[in-house]
């Protein structure tokens, strides 16, 4: 250990970490004087006020591993005594003490979700005209220079969103002030916005081809600019793809892409069955067995998200008669040698395309395999002849999926389907190269049997993330599920659209609602009888998102109280019609219908877009859950993003404009506070929301949304919202 030293070397500190998070950890051993956070080494430097804090915080450390926001930590003295002013000009206190100026570099770190120049000003505009954005991508991750007309409209920006986060635990907002006294924009378009100038050049942004659902086969347009979303690609993909969250134990903020496995069976391993099986949770980069240690292995994959999956799926998986041991090597690559295998441009990686069904495959081993690329006349002994050296065959299945043969092989044990897998993948089998992955299906066919109902077998499958709609559909009907089976196998064409309709299913335990039929193809509906006073397009966007992602909205000039909304798409559009007409705005019953003269709103200076807005509450990938609050407007509204200390008071000053408040409750989860606000009347709290989603209270973008839960148990809604179309009596869904 170094000499003892009032400043504390702090490594492993991620992008998520703030510098909240460590004065929490050192500030029961004393006053933290000065902090200094080393970003682009992952490191902080922590000064105590004196020795004897710092001392007593290592002792303590030394017998409790510290962790923040699931990481650990590493602490131990630095060999500097005090921390400098020159030292301190290299982490973030300097740049805080720097000169203010009205241009700032914001710099977002763990970004899960898109972050467009739409995005930036939506939040930055809270606090004063927003001049120019410019977006760009460098090696400390996404970062934009955001310039406001005055100094002071940036200073108070600074110190309100400094160290915030855009959505719920990711996007985190690292501020400094830039040390430029002009931005220069050119264009007006993805990339950067001069809002002074809008008649600059723009480039043309097609709209996406494919219409569907925020579900794990088409969020997003992954990577649609380039190289400034390959991060955020990768993250989103994965959340999508295990159906709006990370699987147990993956934070997604992991970047070291080297794993270092151990205990492994030096008479029977080689580079090739290792790639087989990492294979499965990303692409190979290079792997190399080591000479002094042959039981040992280094594995290099393509980025820190899928060496994580690896880590999480395979530590103490069994393989040749050995538990394996994954960890993180201190190596951040492994470099070429002749005694490294490279893998990085093999044909044989499985993530090079098909990026979202691969993810959504993931899994620990089990002891069903999924066999493909078959030839078309294969024979199950064919099949079995092939892969029963490994192990003893419990069953085997042959089906066909477009026209392509592929198997399931259930093995008896999951170290017999492993080997299987790590010495069969892409071996020749009458003239085709086979893949092989593990298959989940042994696990859904156990689940199913527990549950008594198809809404509760439909939960079972959402909570197993599916991967393969069609043998689901298969299972299904034999065991007396028709109903749910005809729902997956509702229009089965591509991917996308059997991953559309499982959301579909899941969303509303196993029907659609009652009037919906989910056959509409119209995107567009007119509106009449609407407050021409009162109503715009912005209070139209915060009613019509709650039921999916509105495109435009045009207000007719020739009929003040008629306007056009866009959706997405059709189902979008016929839930929004189901749950919205006679619903009374404004003083106005509303009346909505399709318009036939007007498939899509012609992009015009009087129409309103909406497509990149961050008020979209189905541009995340919680597409389930978005679905199932879907409900007509009621007394009782739902608002969450509050901040943590937010009163009572200051909720009820901030909505009491648009009508009477009967009751509200606070509760608070993982660190925000969420109300729920009864008014007097359905058209009060419609006013409320349409008026006030999307608005800042104290600081804080909030989020608004009806509540579904029943009048006669008001009293119990402080713990979320109430869903009765799952299981037909009332469950917590948050």
């Amino acid at each position: 250990m170094a000499e003892p030293s009032k400043v504390i070397h702090i490594r492993n500190v991620g992008h998520e970490i703030a510098e909240s998070d460590l004065l929490q950890l050192l500030q029961p051993f004393g006053v933290v004087s000065k902090i200094v956070m080393l970003r682009a080494k992952n490191q902080a430097l922590l000064q105590m006020e004196d020795m004897h804090a710092s001392v007593s915080a290592l002792q303590y450390y030394s017998t409790v591993q510290p962790s923040v926001r699931g990481r650990n930590v590493y602490m131990q003295f630095s060999s500097h005594q005090e921390l400098t002013t020159d030292q301190s000009s290299h982490g973030r206190n300097s740049d805080q003490e720097s000169e203010p100026n009205r241009i700032l570099l914001v710099t977002i770190h763990h970004m899960i979700y898109p972050i467009t120049v739409e995005v930036l000003h939506q939040v930055f505009k809270a606090y004063g005209f927003v001049e120019k954005i410019v977006t760009f991508q460098k090696s400390a991750g996404f970062q934009a220079l955001i310039q406001y007309q005055s100094r002071q409209e940036a200073v108070e920006a600074f110190g309100s969103l400094h160290g915030r986060n855009i959505y719920d635990g990711c996007c985190q907002l690292d501020i400094q002030y830039s040390n430029l006294s002009e931005l220069q924009v050119h264009y007006n378009n993805d990339r950067s916005r001069d809002f002074t100038n809008p008649s600059l050049p723009t480039e043309q942004r097609p709209r996406p081809s494919q219409h569907g659902y925020p579900d794990p086969a088409g969020l997003f347009a992954f990577q649609q600019a380039g190289a400034s979303y390959a991060q955020m690609g990768r993250a989103a993909m994965i959340s999508a793809a295990f159906g709006g969250s990370l699987p147990n134990g993956v934070t997604g903020t992991n970047e070291r892409c080297t794993l270092i496995v151990s205990n492994l069976n030096t008479d029977k391993i080689d580079e090739d069955k290792l790639f087989n099986l990492f294979s499965l949770y990303g692409n190979i980069v290079r792997i190399k067995i080591l000479r002094n240690k042959p039981d040992h292995a280094l594995v290099e994959m393509a980025d820190g998200l899928q060496a994580e999956l690896a880590v999480t799926y395979l530590k103490g998986a069994i393989l040749f008669g050995k538990k394996l041991e994954v960890n993180y090597s201190k190596y951040p690559n492994i470099t070429p040698a002749p005694d490294a295998h490279d893998y990085l441009n093999s044909s044989l990686n499985r993530f090079n395309s098909n990026v979202v069904k691969n993810y959504r495959h993931c899994c620990a081993p089990t002891k069903m395999i999924h066999i493909s690329a078959l030839p078309q006349e294969i024979s199950e002994d064919a099949i079995l002849n092939h892969v029963s050296e490994h192990g003893s065959v419990v069953n085997t299945k042959l089906f066909e999926v477009n026209g392509k043969r592929q198997a399931l092989v259930l093995f008896e044990t999951e170290e017999e389907a492993t080997e299987a897998l790590v010495s069969k993948h892409a071996s020749s089998l009458e003239g085709n190269t086979i893949r092989i992955s593990f298959s989940q299906m042994q696990r859904i066919q156990q689940a199913l049997i527990q549950y008594q109902s198809q809404q509760e077998a439909m939960g079972a499958f959402h909570s197993l993330h599916i991967n393969c709609v069609v043998l689901c559909v298969d299972y299904l009907e034999q065991q007396g599920y028709p109903d749910l089976a005809g729902l997956f196998a509702f229009q089965q064409r591509t991917e996308i659209s059997m991953a559309r309709s499982a959301v579909i299913a899941v969303a509303f335990g196993g029907t659609l609602p009652s009037g919906v039929t989910g056959a509409n193809d119209c995107c567009t509906i007119v509106l009449s009888n609407l407050n021409p006073y009162k109503i715009d397009e912005e209070k139209l966007f915060n009613l019509f998102s709650l039921y999916g992602k509105v495109v435009r909205i045009k207000n007719l000039p020739n009929k003040r109280d008629n306007a056009l909304v866009e959706m997405d798409d059709g189902l979008q559009a016929e839930l929004a019609a189901h749950y919205l007409k006679g619903a009374t705005l404004f003083g106005k019953k509303m009346e909505l219908d399709y318009s036939k003269e007007y498939p899509s709103i012609i992009p015009c200076q009087e129409v309103k877009s909406y497509f990149d807005s961050i008020h979209h509450r189905f541009n995340n990938c919680h597409a389930v859950k978005k679905y199932r609050y879907c409900c007509a407007p009621t007394q009782m509204i739902y608002v969450s993003r509050l901040p943590a200390e937010i009163s009572e008071d200051a909720v009820r000053n901030h909505m009491s404009e648009h009508g009477l408040i009967t009751k509200m409750k606070l509760s608070s989860e993982a660190g925000w506070t969420k109300a729920h606000i009864l008014f007097n009347t359905e058209e009060e709290a419609t006013e409320a929301l349409v008026s006030k989603h999307g608005s800042f209270l104290e600081g804080h973008m909030i989020q608004i949304s009806f509540s579904n839960i029943p009048e006669t148990k008001a009293s119990d809604y402080g713990e979320g919202h109430i869903d009765v179309s799952i299981s037909g009596k009332l469950s917590h869904i948050l």
